[in-house]
């Protein structure tokens, strides 16, 4: 044997499948993923975008920090304008399977 899972490689979709199974775990316990919040209110996001430099966060957020603070990543400081923000559909559609399942998190 080689060592290598037998389920390599992953077919398209399996990572999504896994967050949805994680999900499913933390539903059971009242938890909220930390990777399902913003990096700035550590809230649930809502409208999630991803930068170029791949960090997502809630883009009501990270617009005021562009408009406030600077035109930079938070995280990563590296430059950084409004129009770079793409929507982060995968995220969106992985918290709202989450909010239909834990109706209680609205209020988290």
């Amino acid at each position: 044997s080689s060592g290598i899972n037998a389920e390599w490689p992953l077919r398209p979709g399996d990572t999504l499948n896994q967050l949805f199974s994680e999900l499913d775990d933390r539903r059971k316990r009242r938890e909220v993923p930390d990777y399902l919040c913003g990096k700035i209110s550590f809230e649930i996001m809502k409208d999630p975008v991803i930068t170029p430099s791949g960090v997502t966060y809630e883009r009501s957020d990270l617009e005021e920090h562009l408009q406030r603070v600077g035109h930079f990543d938070p995280l990563t400081r590296v430059p950084l304008k409004r129009e770079k923000l793409t929507p982060n559909l995968a995220m969106k559609e992985v918290i709202e399977h989450f909010l239909e399942n834990n109706p209680w998190a609205e209020y988290y």
